[in-house]
């Protein structure tokens, strides 16, 4: 078993080069999924995904496949759900571990714009999904407040 990866500033920057070449442009769902092990998946176009692993003794991310067994009760809460957003691009702001994957929705009646950021803190990994707009919380991974930061949907 291997350890998690720590990251540090250049590496989550590395990480949003490398996914923002890989996903800008990709349709994907407006609604990451967040599961109960810890994990923030961003369905894609092609029968992919980000997914997140924002366990503490785990920790990694990648695009993956949402074929076979252990994603069929991903797929099975995203039926029905249309690729209705676009990634516009990942990036990652100077000396900081955050990587953010901003989604643009895209039909001239119901425009939208969010951001999933992807917290890669050491002890506090975590993934929030914020209105552009009015930089409020949609949805989070691990709600928590802590040192007057509330992170919890509509905070």
């Amino acid at each position: 078993m291997s350890n998690p990866i720590r990251y540090d500033p250049p590496l989550v920057r590395a990480l949003a080069v490398e996914l923002s070449a890989r996903l800008a442009g990709r349709a994907a769902h407006p609604l990451p999924l967040f599961e109960t092990d810890l994990s923030a998946t961003l369905l894609l176009d092609g029968g992919e995904a980000l997914r997140f692993d924002l366990h503490p003794r785990r920790g990694w991310a990648r695009v993956i496949r949402t074929e076979g067994r252990e994603f069929e009760r991903t797929r099975e809460r995203a039926e029905g759900a249309e690729a209705s957003a676009r990634v516009a691009r990942v990036w990652a702001p100077a000396d900081e571990r955050l990587l953010r994957v901003e989604l643009r929705e895209g039909n001239r009646f119901r425009g939208g714009e969010r951001t999933l950021v992807v917290e890669l803190h050491t002890n506090q990994w975590n993934a929030v999904l914020v209105d552009a707009r009015d930089g409020r919380v949609v949805s989070v991974l691990r709600p928590r407040e802590a040192g007057g930061r509330v992170l919890r949907p509509g905070a």
